[in-house]
């Protein structure tokens, strides 16, 4: 099974929180902030602000919903097998 990395710049996140609005299991409000969080993610130590999980091809099709919604493209999505981004 293909394998993909959601990479979140939460620093860089407005607090939209569309992602919220279109994958609420996997996305939850810090609300000391207002911003979103990746929920079970890890800290990337490479990057500044930014926070890993890796994900299926089953689970594909809603984080990439939610990277699409968000508005200051804060989401990104690696393709594991090939490190393409696909958003």
């Amino acid at each position: 099974m293909k394998k993909y990395r959601v990479e979140y710049d939460r620093e860089s996140c407005i607090g939209a929180l569309t992602c919220i609005q279109e994958d609420p299991e996997n996305w939850k409000l810090d609300e000391e902030d207002m911003r979103a969080d990746l929920k079970e993610s890890k800290k990337d130590a490479s990057k500044q602000g930014y926070f890993i999980k890796e994900i299926t091809e089953k689970e594909l099709p809603i984080y990439l919903k939610a990277a699409q919604s968000c508005p200051v493209n804060v989401i990104h999505i690696i393709d594991l097998n090939t490190g393409e981004e696909l958003i």
